[in-house]
């Protein structure tokens, strides 16, 4: 996209001036018909039209989330755009569509989405189902109707913690710094980071300022080292920076390719915030009326054999009052989300304590056909 045609459409938010997805040379762009991309668009360009678009353009450097997908020229973008279009089509009649749209459209967009991709899987089987409006009472995010039940979902995503994104400011910081070095490219760069350097990370609210310039710092420090090793030495060579990293420089095509990696963020610890914030809460929301089924969208993941282990003591092999409080939940589904665009299966655990068993519900075989979910 030039950049005249760029600066049209943030200046008037005609996000579709540009119909990008109507190209045929994205990865992948043979799945989605041409006829429905078109008919998606359509369908989006009424829901978050010119006026929404302006506004949340000027909401750098993070814009709404369905606002990158409508501008997004990447493969991962094209499969949202359609998939969000005909979820919209399938879903705008149902009760409660219009708090969801309106979620969308504001700072609550990728939990909306993802309660949106969530309904969609029943709403393609012709399922009744609706978004319950929120009361006094805490409601589930959707209720869906089979012939002989009806199944509760309860829907968290759970929030990025601030050193999480220190942790990714950090990575791209590096492989920015590092992309300047071209005054050769014979070679592959592997950076092994110290798995623990995100616990240098500080509090911003005591220490303003200092994270960005610790980043900025450690990203220089590896550009001049590995600029200095690249001058000095002949191919394969090894360096390291004490407490922060250990690299090396290979002959192309090393094994592996050229990578940054390390400064892991612990599944185990998120999976304690997947317990706090995640289980416990959205229990609160099911009625224990009717079955329920418990979806958990987060960044990192624990093993599926940790999860399972973890689950079974909470629900198996703990006390009755424990137990008790999970008996609604019929299932629950992990989702191992990178980004909103890009998922790797989820996980399904099954509550051998439930009051009602997931494998008796009608929704066990939707869920399991439409996710192929690791059964965990």
């Amino acid at each position: 996209m030039n950049n005249e045609l760029w600066d049209k459409i943030e200046n008037t938010g005609e996000w579709w001036l540009d119909p990008w997805w109507e190209k045929r040379n994205w990865l992948g762009a043979e799945r989605y018909p041409l006829e429905q991309l078109q008919e998606s668009a359509e369908i989006l360009k009424e829901l978050f039209p010119a006026e929404w678009a302006k506004e949340h353009f000027s909401k750098k450097p993070e814009p709404n989330k369905v606002l990158a997908i409508l501008i997004g020229h990447n493969a991962g973008a094209l499969g949202a755009l359609h998939h969000l279009g005909q979820a919209a089509k399938r879903l705008r009649e149902k009760a409660g569509f219009l708090a969801i749209l309106e979620r969308l459209r504001n700072d609550d967009s990728e939990s909306a989405y993802l309660e949106l991709e969530m309904a969609d899987i029943f709403a393609e089987k012709a399922l009744s189902l609706e978004f319950p409006r929120p009361t006094s009472e805490k409601t589930p995010d959707i209720v869906v109707h089979f012939h002989d039940t009806t199944v509760e979902i309860e829907c968290k995503r759970l929030k990025t913690e601030d050193w999480e994104t220190w942790h990714d400011k950090l990575t791209n910081s590096i492989l920015f710094e590092v992309g300047q070095l071209t005054h050769r490219d014979d070679f592959d760069l592997q950076i092994e980071l110290n798995n623990r350097i995100s616990e240098i990370f500080l509090s911003d609210q005591k220490c303003p300022g200092f994270n960005q310039a610790i980043v900025q710092g450690i990203a220089t420090q590896i550009k001049l080292t590995v600029a200095k090793i690249l001058r000095g030495s002949r191919l394969p060579v090894e360096f390291a920076i004490p407490d922060l990293m250990v690299g090396r420089a290979l002959h192309k095509p090393a094994e592996g390719g050229s990578y940054i990696r390390g400064a892991e963020i612990s599944g185990v610890a998120k999976f304690r915030r997947i317990i706090t914030n995640g289980m416990l809460r959205g229990l609160t929301q099911l009625s224990g009326k009717v079955p329920g089924l418990l979806c958990i969208y987060s960044d990192y993941l624990p093993s599926p054999e940790l999860a399972r282990t973890v689950l079974d003591a909470l629900t198996v092999g703990s006390s009755v009052e424990l137990r008790h409080r999970f008996e609604p939940m019929s299932a629950l589904i992990l989702y191992p989300m990178s980004t909103i665009f890009m998922r790797n299966a989820p996980y399904l655990l099954e509550n051998k304590s439930a009051r009602t068993p997931f494998s008796d519900l009608e929704a066990s075989a939707v869920v399991k056909s439409a996710l192929a979910p690791i059964i965990a």
